[in-house]
């Protein structure tokens, strides 16, 4: 040692101890450069392919609960003059729009409310029965109107009477609040039925069923009522005229009243061929009573006197019936009147 200096050689544990850390640093730089390439080859190494499903193994979508009806407002009812908006009692409407909304108000809220879901669409939701406007508002504070009517739901009215009558033909539609029953039923009482299943979904029921079988004849008939004095009763005129068994013609009058020359009476008869019989009976008069019977070959007139006031008419109702139906009229009652009291 001179001056502090250690002249002896190192040792060989003084040579590693010295050694150590440069030789840790190598390793260090070694590593650092082997990962290297592979992190370059990860960062640049191409997207793999996602894994094809088969059909036979790929996933069903989850069904969704049915969605709000919707549609899409028609041209402004003022300008166009088109359909109002409908929605039925406790059910509601989703609207889409081309402009974006800024807001939305109907003139009645106790009738209908409308919610803005987005800036292109309106949902709609009907409380009670009646008919409000719409108007909306876009965003350049432009204003358009609308017709919107809320009707009472007739859905499980049409399917009770459905399946009550499956039968029958009976169209049930909604008229605001009123239910209204059309179409045609084999009878009336099922018309009246049909009536009764609707009036416990509410309580305006317009039954306009029509009942009967189709394509059935009616029949009309003209009716007089007249007054006739009983004392001149007599005057009555009464002909009778009779085509005879084949071979006689003869006829009996009372002389009570002219005729008008009808015509002639044609009678077949069975064996002898077509016979024919001049009459003076006039049926051109209502008041005439004419009738004629084949079978025995006789007929008769009876004709009152209107003429020289015997006879007076009350009424002339006129009835129309479906044939093999029952018809009916009112006839009398009291009507006021005034008078001059003394």
């Amino acid at each position: 040692m001179v001056d502090g200096l250690n002249l002896f050689p190192p040792s060989e544990k003084n040579l590693q101890m010295r050694n150590r850390p440069f030789a840790g640093l190598l390793v260090i730089v070694l590593l650092l450069l082997a990962a290297k390439p592979a992190l370059c080859q990860e960062q640049t190494a191409p997207a793999q392919n996602p894994p094809v499903v088969p059909q036979s193994q790929a996933a069903t979508p989850a069904q969704t609960p049915a969605s709000t009806p919707t549609t899409s407002l028609p041209p402004s009812t003022e300008a166009q003059g088109a359909a109002p908006l409908r929605v039925m009692v406790g059910k509601s409407l989703l609207i889409n729009t081309t402009e974006r909304l800024k807001r939305v108000s109907v003139t009645d809220p106790g009738v209908a409310d409308t919610f803005v879901v987005t800036p292109t669409q309106i949902l709609v939701h009907g409380r009670a029965p009646g008919e409000v406007s719409l108007l909306i508002w876009d965003e350049l504070e432009r204003s358009r109107s609308f017709d919107l009517r809320v009707d009472v739901d007739v859905s499980a009215a049409a399917e009770e009477e459905k399946r009550v009558f499956p039968e029958e033909q009976i169209v049930v539609t909604p008229s605001r609040s009123a239910i209204v029953l059309s179409g045609h039923v084999s009878t009336e009482d099922i018309a009246k039925r049909a009536g009764m299943i609707a009036d416990a979904y509410s309580k305006n029921v317009v039954n306009v069923l029509t009942f009967g079988p189709v394509g059935a004849q009616e029949v009309l008939l003209e009716v007089k009522f007249a007054e006739v004095d009983r004392s001149v009763i007599s005057q009555y005129g009464i002909n009778l005229f009779t085509t005879g068994a084949g071979n006689t013609i003869g006829s009996t009058t009372t002389g009570e009243f002219g005729g008008v020359k009808l015509g002639n009476i044609t009678d077949q008869f069975p064996k002898t061929g077509p016979s024919t019989f001049p009459t003076t009976a006039s049926v051109n008069d209502a008041l005439n009573v004419f009738f004629f019977r084949p079978d025995i070959h006789l007929g008769a007139t009876i004709k009152a006197l209107q003429t020289k006031n015997l006879l007076q008419i009350l009424a002339e109702p006129n009835l129309i019936a479906v044939n093999g139906k029952e018809a009916s009229f009112l006839a009398g009652g009291e009507f006021p009147f005034p008078m001059v009291q003394p």
